[in-house]
Parts: structure tokens; C-alpha cells; sequence
């Protein structure tokens, strides 16, 4: 059976999971043990030793394996854990030790649970740690009230003061149980590419269009007519005169039997309304 190590005033809560090598294409199967149900007894007050002693403070744990994924280029899985709420706590903290020794730290999490992301470094035990912190009920100091890890099953001892072997429960998790939970191998999950963002417009935002107008076509200009001017007594005189040139030429061609001379227009004289 799996058991548990207290020390002084201090009592334990802790879950291991073991999660399998999803990436490598081995038939594995994810197995989750939660130790549940330290108990921790309280102390009574040195100075009345006809006090009897308190009650034991339980902490009853239990987690199991959400999901497996790729965040980057590093595999990742989620640990959902929950616990019974502990008289006089007012704080919790969870903590997840990976089979390689390293730690992943949840800093204060909620009263009764919490999914904690922790890197998968392979195959091997996930231990996670639940401590309560606190003013427990009765004359104890103020710190922390129960704290602990499982140990490897085979060993009996407990220190520090009575406490519960932890058993295999054939009802499943309750205090004092050990409930081995299997999970099929998780498929990683491949990143994708985002999907462009769709810019919507609504009726508010719509600008409406307004055509231009069409070019205005002005009519053509009618022509203006130079204004009539009579012609001088000097031009009618010449144009009389040049008139009179062209048919005396012509009738001395006529006389002598010859032909009409080529003769080169006279200009019209104006004519004014």
C-alpha cells in the first residue's frame, strides 16, 4: 500500500500522476494515483494535559489528467486537482514535481481546486502537493495546517504523532484511498495557422457613397460678327476706278479680236444694313 510521512503539526495532501510518452507512438496508458486523506493531529495546550487532544485534520485530495498539447515547440499537460476545504484555512497552495525532480509552482490557488499546466518531461510519477495555511480551530499557532507527499508504497512509518496508512479503496478516491485512474493516451495537438481576422462593418459605420455629378457641358460660344463699317469715299472711288480698268481691257481685247484678258478679282466693297 502507498503511505504517508508527517512531521510535527504538519499533515499531507498529495496526487501523482503518471502520464505516458503520447509523442513517441507507444501504446501507453496514462495512469493517475491520488493519495488522499492525510491526517494530521492538532496538539492541545502544554499547559492543561487534561485537555483531550483534537481531532485529526483531513485533507482529501484528488486529481486527474485534463489534456495533453503543444505550447511552442515544448508538450505540455493539464492537471485538474480538487480537496476538501480544511477548518481555519485561509489560503491554499499547489505545487506539481515531475519524475526529473523539477517543480512547478501554482503559487495560492482557490479553496476547493485548480488545473495546474506542467511541462511532460516523460514517462514517470507527477506528484501533486495541496498545503493549507491558516489559523487551525482550538489553541494552535497560526502557520501552516497540513503538508505532505506520498512516499513509495512498502513503507509504514509514520512520524511526529498518529496518523493513516493509506490503502487501496475498492469504493475508489475517499480518505484513506488510493484510486488508480487510466486515461487513453492524449493526441498532441498540432498549431495552426490563425485564421485572418474578419473586419465587419455595421449599419452605423457605413459611409454612403455619394456620386459626383457629371461635367457640365457649356453650349459652344455663338460667333460674333464684326461690326459692319461703311466703306469711305476714297475706297468706292478706287474700287470705281479699278472696276472701270477692268472693262476697258476688256473691250479692247474685244476690238482688236483677241481674247478676254485674265484679270484678278476686284474686291467687294462692304455692304451695311
Amino acid at each position: 500500500g502507498l503511505s504517508s510521512r508527517v512531521s510535527g503539526r504538519s499533515g499531507a495532501a498529495a496526487t501523482r500522476v503518471n502520464l505516458a510518452a503520447a509523442l513517441r507512438g507507444r501504446p501507453k496508458r496514462l495512469v493517475l494515483l491520488a493519495a488522499l486523506a492525510l491526517l494530521v493531529p492538532l496538539p492541545a495546550l502544554a499547559t492543561d494535559s487534561a485537555q483531550p487532544e483534537p481531532g485529526p485534520v483531513a485533507i482529501q485530495v484528488s486529481a486527474s489528467l485534463d489534456s495533453c498539447g503543444l505550447l511552442g515547440t515544448d508538450v505540455v499537460c493539464k492537471i485538474d486537482a480538487s480537496w476538501s476545504q480544511v477548518d481555519g484555512a485561509t489560503r491554499y497552495t499547489a505545487s506539481v514535481s515531475a519524475p526529473d525532480g523539477s517543480v512547478t509552482d501554482a503559487g495560492d490557488v482557490p479553496a476547493s481546486g485548480t488545473s495546474v499546466w506542467v511541462p511532460y518531461v516523460g514517462d514517470g510519477t507527477y506528484t501533486v502537493q495541496i498545503t493549507a495555511y491558516g489559523d487551525p480551530p482550538g489553541p494552535v499557532e497560526r502557520g501552516v495546517l497540513a503538508r505532505g507527499e506520498a512516499i513509495d508504497p512498502g513503507s509504514n512509518a509514520v512520524e511526529g504523532g498518529s496518523g493513516s496508512k493509506l490503502q487501496e479503496s475498492p469504493t475508489g478516491s475517499k480518505a484513506g484511498g488510493v484510486e488508480q485512474v487510466p486515461v487513453e493516451p492524449v493526441e498532441p495537438v498540432e498549431p495552426t495557422e490563425p485564421a485572418p481576422e474578419e473586419t465587419t462593418t455595421t449599419p452605423e459605420e457605413t459611409v454612403p457613397v455619394v456620386p459626383e455629378p457629371p461635367p457640365v457641358v457649356e453650349p459652344p460660344a455663338e460667333p460674333i460678327e464684326p461690326e459692319c463699317v461703311p466703306p469711305s469715299p476714297e475706297q468706292i472711288a478706287e474700287h470705281d476706278a479699278q472696276v472701270a480698268e477692268q472693262e476697258r481691257l476688256v473691250a479692247e481685247a474685244e476690238a482688236a479680236g483677241e481674247p478676254a484678258p485674265v484679270l484678278e478679282p476686284i474686291a467687294p466693297l462692304p455692304v451695311c444694313p
